[in-house]
């Protein structure tokens, strides 16, 4: 039978057997490992929060210690009882590495599951409110702007904030010309 102090678990469940409980060989001794959450996912990005989501660990979980890092520094730790979990008030275009540990109801902790995310920068934000941020990186084709036609421009003003870009394109042809 190992040394007791030689292990090092994070729970140690002693098991008493019938007879004399002073004797060292009648115990069992079970050791109950903190599993870290599995299938973490990074669920949502803007330009300044994050926010995870995982599986449940197996065990008798009391909760989840989320640490967030930016250049190895900590940002900061939440400590939840559900799933998921939001940083907010971060940085635009920084890239941030998060860490949840598994607290048991005992106490112990598991290994970190990791994962790390880029909040988005402030141009992006824009580009995605006004509904171009899939055309970002890609030039306006021809065929695009020959759509534009006498036809097409109207004085209909724009109804959410993805017209905007299509109106000014279309009265900005109009007034200059094709």
């Amino acid at each position: 039978m190992e040394n007791l102090n030689d292990l090092v678990p994070d729970v140690v469940v002693v098991e008493m057997l019938p007879g004399d409980v002073t004797t060292p060989d009648l115990c069992n001794y079970h050791l109950i490992e903190a599993i870290p959450p599995g299938n973490v996912q990074v669920s949502d990005v803007s330009i300044t929060t994050v926010s995870l989501a995982w599986e449940a660990a197996a065990g008798e979980v009391w909760g989840y210690i989320v640490t967030c890092l930016c250049d190895s520094e900590t940002h900061g730790e939440q400590r939840t009882d559900s799933e998921s979990v939001t940083f907010q008030d971060l940085k635009p275009g920084l890239k941030y590495d998060f860490q949840i540990k598994t607290q048991l109801k005992s106490g112990g902790l598991s290994q970190p599951a990791l994962t790390s995310a880029h909040t988005e920068p402030k141009l992006e934000d824009f580009l995605k409110n006004v509904g171009l941020k899939e055309n970002y990186k890609e030039k306006l084709s021809l065929s695009s702007v020959l759509q534009i036609d006498k036809k097409a421009v109207t004085e209909e003003a724009a109804k959410c904030l993805s017209d905007l870009p299509w109106c000014f394109l279309k009265r900005s042809l109009h007034h200059f010309g094709p």
